[in-house]
């Protein structure tokens, strides 16, 4: 049942309510209302479009005629519960953007088309609001290849081939997903939301998380977080509607054969669901695991230069908006080479993006984010791609923000980890560079590298990272759009740090046990991470029940992994 939220109701609207409540059962007039009140009757006729949706929303039985009045028609006992409703206050209103999530949900959930009143009263909004919801999504829908049908006396329905329903409800999943539930998603355990129930079946998504986890094992891949949870969406949206005897349909045009990972991963999927997945399955899985890790083949000469000339061309287009030399950054041009292969892909195939922080790279970097989206639109044109979206230019614009915020020396050392990608992390730690002159970042990377001992090792001070950890080990919670509320922050635990840390230590104690003390006094929100450069791939996220020990003789406890499973994390290019 939908529900008109207390915040909505005027005052007077609430009065009106109470005294309907309480009066005998029987008809009443507008005049008499307004007297019982003491309001108008002009008021009373002003209020009751909102008393009538909030009636029809709660389930009341209320009627109004123009000859008789007004009718609360329901007993004592309904009256008793309706005046509860009206005076709980433990609702929350929907955001615009919650709403329209929940209403994408129920159109993509329900076989038959779904009545606007119906709708509208499950949401608690006019028909109007719903209307202009509906128009919204309709234009968000288009590039999915998915259409919207709105028919009077009918409904509106959607309609589009397996292959799209599938990129719908995954770009839809993903956007849903607070960051605070990322961590847990990546570790295989669902969230217990709405749109996540009426999706996806639990016992199924948790089967496809477990196959593709120790597929990587046995593949000694690492996909980024981003990547991972894209491909595990997908595989169970395909399992459910193979089980619903839904028709996969025919493979897009233009995808390249199935390499051996991608035929392996349909063999596995196959041996744990007792299916036997079409063959065009294996080319989709192909194309995932390409947008994602890359291409399993290097590229031949000829594509290879043209990835090149296209990097070149983004720096001269962006050199030229910003009125800036790029040439002394080095790690540019082979950070623009990394990202811009896989991020092709995605945009020739159609595999949309979020982008979280798309709004804020707008708003609170306007130069920059205009100047990406020119040279974007620039070598869109030069060299005749599909169209670039605006999520996929604000991974760019991340990476040319990073190297336009470097600096030098630091003293605290520290790691950055990220679930929204590399390009995001290098983004964040060039920042703290520039505006905390006393860290001295030691590399970025994913969530779910994070790892204790390892950073006990590498004498890491403490972890900047953007969602919350599970990791015994010092740590700061912040926005990646290190906003005034997260610098405070970030100086209290610096500041709270650099005491402790100036404190005797024991001659045998390390950071692990540091940690510990440190616990309370910084911001947890620990997460495990380590550079990829060594090598490690069986860090804890990958060891199940095997967990890594506090080095030091002092402690004879473990150092927990920022969740059992799957914590978030990527690559520059791996959009969340």
């Amino acid at each position: 049942m939908g529900a008109v939220y207390r915040e909505e109701l005027s005052a007077n609207a609430r009065k009106l309510i109470e005294q309907l409540l309480s009066l005998p059962q029987g008809w009443v007039t507008a005049a008499a209302l307004a007297e019982s009140i003491g309001v108008s009757r002009r008021t009373v006729l002003r209020e009751l479009p909102a008393v009538e949706q909030w009636m029809q929303a709660a389930g009341a039985h209320f009627v109004r005629n123009p000859g008789k009045g007004l009718l609360l028609d329901e007993a004592p006992e309904r009256r008793d519960a309706l005046r509860t409703q009206l005076n709980s206050g433990d609702r929350k209103e929907l955001s615009r953007a919650e709403r329209r999530q929940q209403l994408l949900t129920r159109l993509l959930s329900e076989q038959e088309p779904c009545k606007t009143a119906v709708l509208a009263r499950a949401l608690g909004v006019s028909e109007s609001t719903l209307s202009a919801d509906l128009d919204e999504l309709e234009t968000k829908l288009y590039p999915y290849r998915v259409e919207m049908f709105r028919r009077p006396g009918v409904g509106v329905w959607l309609q589009g081939d397996a292959s799209s329903y599938r990129r719908v409800v995954s770009a839809l999943l993903r956007s849903s997903m607070p960051e605070k539930e990322l961590a847990e998603v990546l570790c295989g355990r669902m969230p217990e939301n709405e749109i996540f129930s009426t999706l996806l079946d639990t016992k199924t998504a948790e089967k496809v998380w477990a196959a593709l986890q120790q597929f990587e094992q046995e593949e000694q891949l690492h996909l980024p977080d981003a990547g991972f949870l894209a491909l595990a969406i997908h595989c169970t949206l395909t399992i459910q509607q193979l089980r619903q005897g839904g028709d996969k349909g025919s493979a897009p045009r233009g995808l390249r054969p199935a390499g051996n990972h991608a035929a392996r991963l349909v063999a596995a999927l196959n041996r744990a669901f007792g299916l036997t997945l079409p063959p065009e399955e294996a080319q989709y899985l192909e194309l995932y695991l390409s947008a994602y890790l890359g291409a399993e083949d290097p590229w031949g000469s000829a594509q290879e230069m043209e990835l090149r000339n296209l990097e070149a061309a983004l720096i001269r287009e962006m050199e030229k908006a910003l009125h800036t030399d790029l040439s002394g950054y080095t790690s540019l041009r082979d950070d623009l080479y990394c990202h811009l292969r896989p991020m092709l892909l995605r945009v020739e195939q159609n595999i949309r993006t979020e982008n979280p922080q798309l709004d804020t790279i707008r708003t609170a970097y306007p130069g920059l984010w205009k100047a990406t989206r020119t040279a974007c639109d620039a070598v869109q044109q030069q060299f005749v791609l599909p169209a670039i979206s605006d999520d996929e230019a604000a991974y760019l614009a991340m990476h040319f923000g990073a190297v336009l915020e470097q600096n030098a020396m630091f003293r605290l050392r520290l790691r950055v980890a990220c679930p929204l990608g590399m390009g995001s992390s290098r983004f964040l730690a060039s920042r703290l560079g520039n505006e905390f002159p006393s860290l001295q970042v030691e590399g970025c990377c994913s969530v779910r590298e994070l790892n204790a001992a390892d950073l006990c090792r590498r004498k890491i001070d403490f972890i900047i990272s953007t969602v919350p950890l599970e990791l015994d080990y010092p740590a700061v919670c912040i926005s990646p759009s290190l906003l005034e509320p997260d610098r405070a922050v970030l100086k209290d635990a610096i500041t709270q740090y650099s005491q402790n840390r100036a404190e005797p230590e024991p001659a045998a104690a390390c950071a692990g046990c540091t940690a510990r003390r440190l616990q309370a006094a910084v911001l947890c929100a620990p997460d495990p991470v380590h550079d990829r450069a060594a090598g490690t791939s069986d860090h804890p996220a990958r060891q199940g029940s095997r967990q890594p020990r506090c080095p030091h003789p002092c402690s004879g406890a473990a150092v927990l992994p920022a969740g059992s499973g799957r914590p978030a994390g990527g690559t520059a290019a791996s959009p969340p």
